[in-house]
């Protein structure tokens, strides 16, 4: 039994064995057979692609055969059609005929149709595949964001990479290699999708922020009517304008958008581009139009215009550029700041070739680049266009065009003219005979010499050159293309800048301000030149100025404080180096160099922004040639590009009158009363998003952030607020008391819904929508208990900050001045103050991330810092004082109907920022407005308090709680009513005047001291200038000693008046005057 058992059990172990060894044996085999059927398969596809190969090198050989026999035949038909002496037509035909009967006999007509054969339909595809790989080589050019070049690239982009049969994998990775900047910036979220998912993300997310009908249409137009002004007889730049107007109405009527540009706004900015001379064609051609249709021309009349002037300037054999090269002119166009000088070298300006002759008469034929008029090839006096005008037109075409009224030239004014008088009828005046009658008209209502125009009174830098002017040499003075606008606000604007080391100030055209919108303070400046000295008015104002190498956002800008611009202004079109001049120095062929040969330089940076002079490289060649700088804003080429004497030179050379803490001392008493309320571009942009976006949201007014995009792109910046807040903690632990302060502040803004914290879902918000304000205090001196949180918008990361995406608004205050004096007008006084203004007026939603701060857990600085956002505007805020000023107008004009106009009037005129100051005729008016302004301007959300009056009886009528904190516990029956601060004066409500306020301290007897003591009696009325008149006599005396510094001794006779004066300054705060200018009769 055992054995049997042990015999079944070898068996069964051995039927295992043979089994397994099967089991590999098959596995083998199946392997060896896959591997077999494999190498068939890759035989099978390598034969063929031989077979391809084959296929198209026999096509490429019958093409080749194909066209060999083609110029065969050809060359037989001429060779056989020159030896036939004539036509044998019958023996052709009859030989041809039997051809083609012998052909159809030996070619039997089938029965059925014949189908091609499958090789012959594969011609036509096989010649197409042919082509297409003897295309060359299709480069795309990257897309950087611009909404104008969007549907070129993705119509390229189509056409090499999105329509072929490549995975989606590839064609994402081709997208983000053929965008860059801003393009590449929105879509490199896509990076993390699934290739499917990304790719039609990315495309879509490109379509949404570039392809947008909308914002290709206002690409459009803003570069439509804000480009540059064209000036006569820059022929390409007709050329371009009609080019970019045409491009324009073809793609806006492909996107049925043509409307956005016909409208007569932005058809009349067109036109203010325009020449002169084509305005008034244009101006005729619209009026002839209106004549005979009873409309205004539309755009697409305007495009055939500008085509037909643009086809007439750039004739080849009639046009301007033609004309101009063809007059080889000894002299260049230039200005009063460009003085030729000819014959022996000496020290006189002289103009032209022979001092004998006159040199600048209306007989000559002075050869200039345009005529101003007209644009022709002559000059101004020999224009039949002027010579048709009036006298008093003429005076006004050569004023316009800055022209000497005695030679109509444009190198100098009427008083430095050396051309002969007008000689008409005997007359000495200087002034051209073409302008008699206007002067001899005010010769005799004067009874004197004739008047010079407003601009020979206004002197700038001249120069003076010596050599000959038969040879030419052109000097290249260093001179940048820089970007430029308003200070912290307003759009970037290309121009030019000159380098002028020799210069103390920084200058610019008043044209260029124009261009930006911004506004300035007018001054008196002493300008010293090589050859004279005088004073000239200039505006003084603030601007941003950066390089234009490099993408914008890493682009490093600076400010200059006081910039001062000029009416007149040297364009140094002549100085500027061309690539044409580069190109023939070896050690300069690879130096960037900007084209300001049409533009010219509207901006002259001086020592004043040093930052801008140093010299970062410098490229210097052989002994006599130019040599280039590299500056923070670019290169600049200087020094002699040609052989010869120059025939014009520059220096420039400012002298400022007084130093800067005296010109800052000066714009004190200078109250700009202009009325002028134009809004720049911007300030129309910000009004517009206002205007849009208001809402009234639980009775406060809520408004977007007008940023200067849409979409405003703002860096990560959590780091800096994150170490502003450490540095915050700092200081807390050395001052406990402003801690507590702090927290106690910021409580308030949470508990009052001005502020919330960020809920957890909301944190990781999109990239370039969110911001991190840091934060600090403000304590007012005069009042120590009160504590203010400012949000720093103006904090940088990354080169940039929050206050420079924003728009800054206009300008809506009333004037301080205005305010006061309207204080004035009648006997009883009263004054309001906005609670909180600015915190009255809330942030659209989706704005709100921007406005994000860190603050701890209850105030704790040991606990990690969490994330919060405003609600509403904030202190900081560039945009602020005027979206607060809309809100509080939108209240008094939303609300009009229900009030009296007497209320909504003094809401747009009584306040300054959230000061109310107003006056009545009598108590029963003051208190009744009292009652209206607090409830006109709750409709709005604003809270009028802090109410005082200079009468008893209508400070009964208000509420205790809405009093001042001055007269809150007063007793109103017997006790006597405070002095109060009104916008920096002194009140007396109780008798009724107003004085100044003088802060008790002792200065050194020094010129610095003067100035302190002198600056800090704040009088804008002007109530006690006859006393502060004698201190600045005194500083002017100061000023006049050559050489004294800030801080020597006082002369001794201005000693002795000096301590009398300090002694006598307290008593100022004794002398007061009626408020009330109309008395009560």
């Amino acid at each position: 039994m055992s054995v049997s058992n042990a015999s079944k059990s070898s068996k069964a172990g051995t039927s295992s064995s043979i089994s397994s060894a099967r089991l590999k044996a098959a596995a083998t085999l199946a392997g060896l057979q896959a591997e077999a059927a494999s190498r068939i398969a890759l035989k099978a596809i390598e034969e063929e692609e031989l077979r391809l190969a084959q296929r198209k090198r026999d096509c490429e050989l019958q093409l080749e055969i194909a066209k060999a026999e083609a110029e065969q035949r050809a060359l037989g038909d001429i060779e056989q059609s020159s030896h036939e002496e004539e036509p044998k037509l019958s023996l052709h035909g009859s030989t041809a005929a039997e051809k083609v009967d012998q052909w159809l006999t030996g070619n039997p007509q089938p029965s059925a149709p014949v189908q091609p054969s499958s090789s012959m339909s594969a011609i036509p595809l096989q010649r197409e595949m042919i082509d297409t790989l003897l295309l060359p080589k299709c480069e795309l050019v990257k897309f950087n964001g611009d909404p104008l070049e969007y549907w070129i690239f993705i119509s390229s982009f189509d056409a090499a990479v999105g329509n072929t049969s490549v995975g989606a994998s590839a064609k994402l990775n081709r997208l983000f290699q053929y965008c860059c900047g801003e393009a590449l910036a929105v879509i490199r979220c896509c990076a993390v999708m699934q290739p499917d998912e990304g790719y039609t993300k990315a495309r879509a997310l490109l379509r949404e922020r570039f392809g947008n009908d909308y914002r290709i249409s206002e690409t459009w137009v803003s570069k439509l009517t804000e480009g540059p002004r064209i000036l006569p007889g820059d022929c390409r730049g007709i050329q371009k304008l009609a080019d970019d107007l045409r491009s324009c109405t073809l793609t806006l009527t492909a996107m049925k958008r043509l409307g956005e540009v016909d409208t007569k706004r932005s058809l009349s900015l067109i036109v203010k581009r325009l020449p002169q001379y084509v305005q008034g064609k244009w101006r005729s051609k619209a009026v002839g139009i209106l004549d005979k249709t009873g409309h205004y021309p539309n755009v697409a009349e305007l495009v055939k215009f500008v085509s037909k002037v643009a086809r007439e300037a750039n004739d080849p054999v009639y046009g301007l550029e033609n004309r101009h090269s063809d007059e080889k002119s000894p002299k260049k166009k230039g200005s009063n700041y460009n003085i030729q000088a000819t014959g022996e070298v000496d020290h006189r300006s002289r103009v032209g070739t022979d001092s004998s002759k006159r040199q600048c008469g209306e007989n000559e034929l002075v050869k200039r680049t345009a005529c101003p008029l007209c644009s022709g090839g002559h000059a101004l006096t020999a224009c039949n266009n002027f010579g048709k005008m009036s006298p008093t037109d003429r005076v006004k075409v050569a004023s316009e065009n800055k022209l000497c009224f005695n030679c109509l030239c444009s190198r100098h004014f009427s008083r430095q003219c050396k051309a002969a008088p007008c000689g008409f009828q005997g007359c000495r005046g200087k002034h051209s005979r073409l302008l008699h009658g206007v002067f001899q008209r005010a010769n005799s209502e004067d009874g004197g010499a004739p008047k010079e125009s407003p601009d020979d009174q206004k002197v700038g830098a001249t120069s003076l050159a010596c050599g000959s002017s038969q040879e030419h040499s052109k000097i290249a003075l260093p001179v940048v293309a820089v970007m430029v606008r308003g200070a912290g606000s307003g759009e970037w604007l290309k121009t030019n800048a000159l380098l002028d080391p020799g210069s103390n100030r920084s200058f610019c055209t008043m044209e260029l301000v124009k261009m930006l919108g911004v506004k300035g303070t007018p001054q008196s400046l002493s300008l010293d030149t090589l050859n004279e000295n005088a004073q000239v008015q200039t505006v003084v104002l603030s601007l941003d100025v950066s390089g234009t190498v490099g993408k914008a956002h890493t682009r490093k800008s600076f400010c200059i404080p006081e910039i001062h611009a000029l009416k007149e202004f040297p364009t140094l079109r002549d100085s500027c180096a061309t690539l044409e001049d580069v190109r023939k120095f070896k050690h300069l062929r690879d130096i960037p160099v900007p084209c300001v040969a049409k533009d010219g330089v509207a901006i002259l940076i001086g020592q004043d922004a040093p930052q801008a002079l140093v010299p970062l490289e410098v490229r210097r060649g052989a002994e006599g040639e130019p040599y280039a700088v590299r500056t923070c804003l670019g290169w600049t080429v200087n020094g002699p590009l040609a052989s010869g004497s120059p025939a014009a030179a520059v220096s420039n050379f400012v002298q400022g009158g007084l130093e800067a803490q005296v010109e800052r001392f000066w714009k004190l008493d200078t109250a700009d009363l202009s009325d002028d309320r134009t809004m720049s571009l911007d300030d129309k942009k910000a009004v517009k998003t206002w205007n849009d976006s208001v809402n009234l949201v639980d009775g406060h007014y809520q408004l977007d952030i007008p940023f200067k995009s849409n979409t405003p792109d703002l860096p990560e910046n959590r780091i800096v607020a994150e170490r502003r807040l450490q540095s915050l903690a700092k200081r807390f632990t050395k001052d406990p008391g402003l801690h507590s302060r702090y927290c106690a502040e910021i409580q308030n803004l949470l508990s009052r819904g001005f502020a919330e914290r960020v809920p957890e879902h909301e944190l990781a918000s999109s990239t370039g929508r969110t911001w991190y304000l840091p934060h600090h205090c403000v304590l007012n001196p005069n009042k120590p208990e009160k504590l203010r949180v400012v949000f720093d918008c103006a904090a940088r990361c990354c080169g940039t900050s929050l206050n420079d995406r924003v728009l800054q608004g206009p300008d809506m205050m009333n004037k301080l001045v205005g305010v006061l004096t309207r204080f004035r007008e009648h006997k009883v006084g009263l004054m309001g103050d906005i609670e909180q203004m600015f915190h009255q007026v809330g942030v659209s939603k989706e704005h709100r991330d921007v406005l994000r701060f860190l603050w701890w857990p209850e105030g704790d600085a040991t606990r990690p810092p969490e994330v919060f956002r405003m609600t509403v505007h904030l202190f900081g805020g560039v945009w602020s004082p005027s979206c607060a000023a809309f809100a509080l107008r939108r209240t008094a004009d939303d609300n009009e109907d229900m009030f009296s106009s007497d209320a909504v009037q003094a809401v747009k005129e009584n306040f300054y920022v959230d000061d109310l100051l107003k006056s009545f005729k009598s108590e029963d008016d003051a208190a009744f407005m009292v009652k209206q302004l607090t409830h006109l301007l709750a409709k709005g959300g604003f809270h009028l308090t802090k109410w005082i009056c200079s009468s008893r009886k209508v400070m009964d009528s208000v509420p205790t709680a809405e009093r001042a904190k001055t007269v809150t516990d007063l007793d109103l029956d017997h006790e006597r009513l405070p002095v109060e601060r009104v916008l920096g004066v002194r009140w007396d409500t109780e008798g009724d005047q107003i004085g100044v306020k003088i802060k008790s301290r002792r200065g050194c007897h020094t010129k610095r001291g003067l100035l302190s003591i002198l600056s800090s009696v704040y009088d804008p009325l002007g109530c006690v200038c006859p006393f502060v008149l004698l201190a600045k006599l005194m500083f002017q005396n100061e000023c006049r000693i050559v050489g004294k510094g800030w801080d020597e001794p006082l002369e001794v006779s201005t000693q002795d008046q000096w301590t009398r004066w300090l002694d006598d300054l307290p008593k100022l705060e004794q002398f007061s005057v009626d408020k009330c200018l109309i008395p009560a009769f």
